[in-house]
């Protein structure tokens, strides 16, 4: 059985998944859209000090990241290293192939398609807006963005501005 792993945050750069995924810099990958989900900026580190990326089921918004394959080994050493997530499978139907010829995202169709997203675990969220990402975090993100495309990259810095352009605009009203 196939399975798949749809990375947002991280694990959207191949080059920092070498220790988990030997193989990741030539690893086949599919920059894609999930309908149905938000990336947030809503999980707290150990330290508590800092968060990095989640998500969470929104109906109206979207978030841009990878598809790539892991074996059954591969998917533990990711849970291992995603210690403060869960891997939910996503259904297949929520993926939309924007970054390219919808031909080559054929094989999301099949049905024994396992694709896993890593959800925070509820004892790791914060809702906390003043906490500052992990440092170099934002750089790892930004450079496997721009490492797909220029397209992928904007997509990913758009939807990150709207909600802090909400969050500031709602803030100042009170």
């Amino acid at each position: 059985m196939a399975c798949y792993i749809f990375g947002y945050g991280s694990l959207i750069n191949m080059l920092y998944n070498t220790e988990e995924l030997p193989d990741a810099i030539n690893r086949p990958v599919w920059p894609i859209m999930v309908n149905g989900l938000q990336r947030t900026k809503n999980v707290l580190l150990k330290d508590k000090k800092h968060v990095v990326f989640g998500v969470k089921d929104h109906l109206t918004q979207s978030c841009n990241g990878i598809l790539f394959p892991v074996n059954k080994d591969e998917l533990m050493r990711l849970r291992i290293r995603e210690g403060l997530y869960d891997p939910i499978e996503l259904p297949a139907e929520r993926i939309l192939p924007k970054y390219g010829p919808a031909s080559q995202y054929n094989f999301v169709l099949n049905a024994n398609l396992k694709i896993y997203c890593f959800y925070p675990k509820e004892n790791a969220l914060t809702t906390s807006n003043k906490l500052p990402f992990l440092p170099g975090y934002l750089k790892i993100c930004y450079d496997g963005c721009r490492r797909i495309s220029d397209q992928f990259y904007k997509d990913f810095l758009t939807k990150m501005r709207r909600r802090t352009i909400k969050k500031y605009k709602s803030r100042k009203r009170k």
